[in-house]
């Protein structure tokens, strides 16, 4: 953050990224050891508590040592950056660690070799698919993948160490061959380790998506209980109207498409113009 959020914005609950200057001068000497270029957190339903989304650790899921060791390393960070707020940023002088999450969270392990396997350029293109049980928007966010701290890149200007971000140019849609795993029956597969790609995960991989593949996935395996069939064979077209009728968006009209972009674009454009928030348009790529 580069300056006080706008008095204009309500000030109760908000998501703050920054202290790029000040974290990485003491990163760089030191003082405060971290994987990461910046603070994150967000405020919480708990008056004066704040969740930190701040540490970042590079492992194996699937090695039970290198996992102990990203405990050992995650909670390293945690503390050095509870120790930074509290040094360096007004209004953490009485700040202390409340909690931490039970255990180091990964972002990618295993996939399953699918019926279907989800290409970022699918993601990307926003493509459609007959057999769609979801859609989704969110960009391709792969994180950091190389050992070591942000800082200790030669290159200190060089944001790629980050990570990549790849906006799509639409919602996409979620195949259900992408849940059915290629040669093993009598299974429906969701979460993180369905068949995407690796970059494709990067947008899957978030909630939302996995809670839409729960709901399509519970729907598929009740009506191949009742039709007597693999969920392979499930009709994709009753497992599609079930979800619409439970509420699921599976299709929009293009029209509508234009309309709402148009919209989210003059609402945007007339709240920068309204200096409510440090950004301007020029911080926007797609307004060109």
């Amino acid at each position: 953050m580069s300056q006080p959020i706008h008095p204009s914005l309500q000030q109760r609950h908000f998501v703050a990224q920054g202290f790029y200057k000040i974290f990485r001068e003491k990163a760089l000497k030191g003082e405060v050891y971290t994987a990461k270029e910046s603070i994150l957190f967000t405020t919480t339903a708990l008056p004066g508590v704040i969740s930190m989304n701040s540490t970042r650790v590079h492992f194996d899921p699937t090695d039970a040592k290198q996992r102990t060791q990203a405990e050992i390393e995650g909670h390293r960070q945690a503390a050095s950056i509870t120790e930074f707020l509290i040094k360096y940023v007004p209004g953490f002088e009485k700040a202390y660690l409340m909690d931490s999450g039970i255990e180091v969270g990964f972002r990618e392990s295993r996939h399953i070799v699918g019926e279907y396997t989800l290409q970022a350029e699918d993601v990307q293109r926003g493509r459609h698919f007959d057999d769609v049980i979801a859609r989704y928007g969110f960009p391709c966010d792969v994180h950091k993948e190389t050992k070591g701290s942000y800082f200790d890149d030669k290159d200190k200007s060089n944001k790629t160490v980050e990570g990549l971000w790849i906006e799509n140019d639409d919602a996409y849609d979620l195949p259900y061959r992408c849940l059915i795993p290629k040669t093993l029956n009598g299974l429906i597969v969701i979460g993180r380790c369905i068949s995407v790609s690796h970059i494709a995960h990067g947008s899957t991989r978030l909630m939302p998506l996995a809670m839409a593949e729960g709901q399509a996935a519970g729907i598929a395996a009740k009506l191949a209980i009742d039709s007597n069939v693999d969920v392979r064979e499930v009709d994709i077209r009753k497992l599609q109207k079930r979800l619409i009728e439970e509420g699921a968006s599976l299709y929009r009209d293009p029209e509508a498409v234009r309309i709402e972009k148009e919209r989210a674009r003059n609402a945007i454009k007339e709240f920068l113009a309204n200096y409510e928030s440090i950004n301007t348009p020029e911080d926007v790529e797609w307004f060109d």
